[in-house]
C-alpha cells in the first residue's frame, strides 16, 4: 500500500489524500500514518507571487518610462488601443483548498506566477478604423505568431506593433520570447508606417 501511494503522488504531488482514501479503500487514519511516518511528506499551500527577477524589474520601469515620453510628444494617436479578452488556459489554484505534497517546503515548487498563460482576443482600433478580430497567445515568439496565423506583417505588421508597443509596457511581467516581440514590433511602430490594410 505504501509503495501505491508513493507512485501516486510521484506522478501527481497534488493528488488528494481524501481521493486517494476512497480510491485504495483504506482508512483516513492509515493514509495519514502512510503520508507522515513513512513518505514523511507534508501538504503544503501554493503561493501566488509576481516572481519578477531583478532584470525583469529594470526593463518594466524602462517601458514605463518609455510610454510616458510617448504621451509627452503627443504620439497617442498612433498607438492603437484594443478591446481585449483574456481566457486563462492554465488550471485554476485555489490557494486554501488545494495542496501539494512535498518532503520539505521549497520556493520552486510552491510558488505561482501570478500571471497566467492566458489567449488575447483582441479588436483593433485606431483613427483610420478598426480592423479585423484576431487571437493571439501571449508570450507568443513573432515566428510561431507569424507561421501559427499566416500573419502578413509587412502589411499588418505596423497596426500590430502599436498594440504590443501598448500592451507589453504595461504588462506586469516579461521573458525572451516577449522581449523579442516587443522590440521587433517596436521598431515597426518607430517608422510610423500605416498598414495597407481593408477597414
Amino acid at each position: 500500500m505504501v509503495l501505491k501511494v508513493k507512485a501516486r503522488l510521484k506522478r501527481n504531488p497534488r493528488s488528494s489524500g481524501n481521493q486517494m482514501v476512497t480510491e485504495l479503500k483504506i482508512s483516513q487514519r492509515s493514509m495519514q500514518r502512510i503520508l507522515k511516518k513513512e513518505l514523511k511528506v507534508k501538504p503544503y499551500k501554493f503561493q501566488k507571487a509576481h516572481n519578477l527577477a531583478p532584470k525583469q524589474k529594470k526593463v518594466q520601469l524602462e517601458r514605463a518610462k518609455e510610454f510616458l515620453c510617448l504621451r509627452e510628444r503627443g504620439e497617442f494617436p498612433n498607438i492603437v488601443f484594443s478591446d481585449k479578452k483574456t481566457f486563462p488556459i492554465e488550471q485554476f489554484i485555489n490557494s486554501q483548498n488545494d495542496r501539494v505534497y512535498l518532503t520539505e517546503r521549497t520556493y520552486k515548487s510552491l510558488s505561482l506566477r501570478a500571471a497566467t498563460r492566458n489567449s488575447l482576443q483582441m479588436n483593433k482600433y485606431s483613427p483610420k478604423g478598426i480592423a479585423r478580430l484576431i487571437f493571439v497567445e501571449l508570450m507568443l515568439s513573432v515566428t510561431k505568431f507569424c507561421k501559427r496565423y499566416n500573419y502578413n506583417l509587412e502589411k499588418s505588421g505596423a497596426l500590430l506593433s502599436q498594440f504590443y508597443l501598448t500592451h507589453v509596457l504595461t504588462t506586469s511581467s516579461s521573458d525572451r520570447s516577449t522581449e523579442k516581440v516587443y522590440n521587433y514590433f517596436k521598431e515597426l511602430a518607430l517608422a510610423h508606417t500605416l498598414p495597407d490594410v481593408s477597414w
